[in-house]
């Protein structure tokens, strides 16, 4: 028979009919409910278990945050048993007779230096006590508590020499700063540590340098203590591991050579490179041989503040400084007093002031200058031309003469330069308050502005400038002078300038 049937009237054609789905056929299967049946089963318990996993996972981690808690808590009980446990200074400060029956290489020493050196112990037990307690005295700043430990003593002795009696007090000192570090001291908190005149062997610089690389040390004076041949054994590690470091102070450190002075600049740049710069380095009466060098490797360093005081320097090894201060480095105060700078030292000084903008203080006291040198100074300041005092530094404050002093006196200079322009028309005038042909060219629309920046003069520095005008352009003072210096307070002064401004414009020129 073919594929095609017929029963009755109706056809059916067998090939074209679709064979029942797969899933209908296993459903009739007796076997294949029992398996659909273990796979529900299957995945409820797979449900059940997850949901056990989850319940346990969070028990778990509120197990682990609860074992934190106690941890920490723990760890607070601690440090708080430690900063208020007891301890027990056994320091006793070493009988007279001990110093006095000791001999120096320059012979026995003296009564004065036997009570010197017990004031010295008294202070290092003061300094631990204050430490330890966190106490303070009139002598500390608000975030800044300072330990200062000086040997002074009449005679030839000028250091306090070492001797072993003193190790357990170095010993307590150390101590005393890493627990003020970790302990007492409050958010912000900083030491300043000054050691002055006191001879560090390397058995106690062993001792001090782990402890003073991790306290919380904002300023750091070694005083003569330090052979500048160590620096790097000592302030080099120092100050690559101490963050808090901000002002460096090393009077009297001879240094003689600039493979001494290396390693403390390294150690400066290697801090700036992970951002912990240093605001201040002190070098006063340091400097031996091989100046130009030494200056030349210093000048290197981004320092806010660098004092050179008190070394002899001389034309011949100055260019490193004025370079540095034409080059407009983040350097904003520069010591110089009490060096051999001469007339031609202070014009090269003047001439790189003029290209910066970022020295707001220069000390030159002290030094060979005359009456030229201190003009060639005013000039880089000040000027009796309008132009050319425009160009002139209107930020920088010499600290020297008294006029120079107070040229740039405000910390604004957009303030200095102002006083400095209204100086000028007002000390150049013939007759009037303002020399109005100064101002002849200015166009109309701007006087107004001209007239709003007289709110921005100081007027408590206004009689030195027109000293300074006078003694540049060769005038002498009148009455005139006097009473703008003195007589006229600043309403007044705004008043007088607006009278002026407007009795020197022409009809025509009002209506423009």
């Amino acid at each position: 028979m073919s594929g095609t049937e017929v029963q009755g009237k109706e056809s059916v054609d067998w090939q074209r009919i679709d064979p029942p789905e797969r899933d209908d056929v296993e459903a009739r299967l007796p076997g294949h409910r029992t398996l659909r049946s273990l796979e529900l089963k299957l995945q409820e318990q797979n449900n059940l278990h997850e949901m056990e996993m989850l319940k346990l996972k969070e028990a778990h981690k509120a197990e682990i945050e609860g074992l934190k808690a106690q941890g920490k808590e723990s760890a607070r009980e601690i440090r708080e048993l430690k900063r208020k446990g007891t301890w027990q200074l056994t320091l006793e400060k070493t009988p007279e007779g001990y110093w006095t029956d000791r001999e120096y290489s320059a012979g026995p020493y003296s009564e004065e230096y036997a009570d010197s050196m017990r004031n010295l112990q008294g202070d290092i037990k003061d300094a631990v006590v204050k430490l330890r307690e966190g106490g303070r005295d009139d002598l500390d700043d608000d975030d800044v508590l300072y330990i200062h430990l000086s040997f002074e003593c009449d005679g030839i002795y000028q250091h306090a020499h070492h001797d072993d009696v003193m190790i357990p007090y170095w010993r307590e000192l150390a101590n005393a700063l890493v627990h003020w570090s970790e302990f007492r001291a409050r958010k912000g908190d900083r030491v300043g540590l000054i050691l002055e005149y006191i001879v560090l062997p390397r058995k106690v610089r062993a001792i001090l340098r782990p402890a003073i690389a991790v306290s919380k040390i904002r300023e750091l004076g070694l005083y003569s203590v330090v052979p500048s041949h160590e620096l790097k054994d000592f302030l080099g590690d120092i100050m690559l591991t101490n963050k808090y470091i901000r002002r460096l102070d090393l009077p009297n450190v001879r240094i003689e050579s600039v493979e001494h002075i290396k390693p403390l600049t390294r150690a400066i740049k290697a801090r700036l490179a992970n951002g912990h710069h240093l605001d201040t380095l002190v070098l006063a009466s340091c400097i031996g041989g091989g100046k130009l060098d030494i200056l030349k490797e210093v000048s290197t360093c981004k320092i806010g503040s660098l004092f050179l005081d008190d070394n002899e320097i001389e034309t011949e090894c100055l260019a490193p400084i004025t370079e540095l201060i034409a080059s407009n480095s983040p350097l904003t105060r520069l010591g110089l007093c009490d060096n051999n700078l001469k007339d031609a030292d202070a014009s090269s000084i003047a001439d790189a002031l003029k290209t910066n903008t970022r020295l707001d203080m220069i000390y030159l006291d002290g030094n060979e200058l005359t009456e030229v040198g201190e003009l060639a100074l005013l000039k880089s300041t000040f000027d009796s031309d309008l132009n050319a005092c425009s160009a002139t530094n209107h930020i920088c404050h010499v600290d020297g003469k008294e006029s120079l002093c107070d040229v740039n006196y405000s910390l604004s200079s957009r303030r200095n330069r102002v006083s400095k322009y209204f100086t000028i028309l007002t000390a150049s005038s013939a007759e009037n308050f303002y020399n109005m042909d100064i101002l002849r060219n200015i166009p109309t629309p701007l006087m107004p502005r001209l007239l709003w920046m007289t709110r921005y003069c100081e007027w408590e520095c206004l009689p030195y400038l027109t000293d300074n005008y006078l003694e540049l352009s060769g005038g002498q003072r009148q009455d005139k002078h006097d009473a703008w210096d003195y007589d006229l307070n600043e309403d007044n002064r705004e008043l007088n300038c607006m009278f002026e401004f407007v009795r020197s414009w022409t009809a025509p020129s009002l209506f423009a």
